[in-house]
């Protein structure tokens, strides 16, 4: 089973790929009820926003997709 972060702190299992319609009517009963939390509530919302701009920034900018991609070439360069 993967786990899915819905809300900070709130690890969820997502239903895994071949799950009884059960199974996935929870997870998405899940995602819906964290959905109206954070419509329901304009702090977190704008928390969630905050954090996740600054993983974008912090993980995936150019900068750092660069820095991986020379990592990876002399890896690769290495193992020859």
């Amino acid at each position: 089973l993967a786990l899915v972060r819905l809300l900070p702190g709130e690890a969820k299992r997502a239903a895994p790929r071949g799950a009884s319609p059960s199974a996935r009517a929870v997870v998405v009963a899940m995602a819906a009820q964290a959905l109206a939390r954070v419509l329901s509530d304009p702090a977190l919302a704008q928390t969630l926003s905050d954090r996740g701009r600054q993983r974008v920034v912090s993980e995936f900018c150019w900068s750092v997709c660069a820095k991986q991609m020379v990592q990876q070439y002399r890896s690769c360069i290495d193992a020859c």
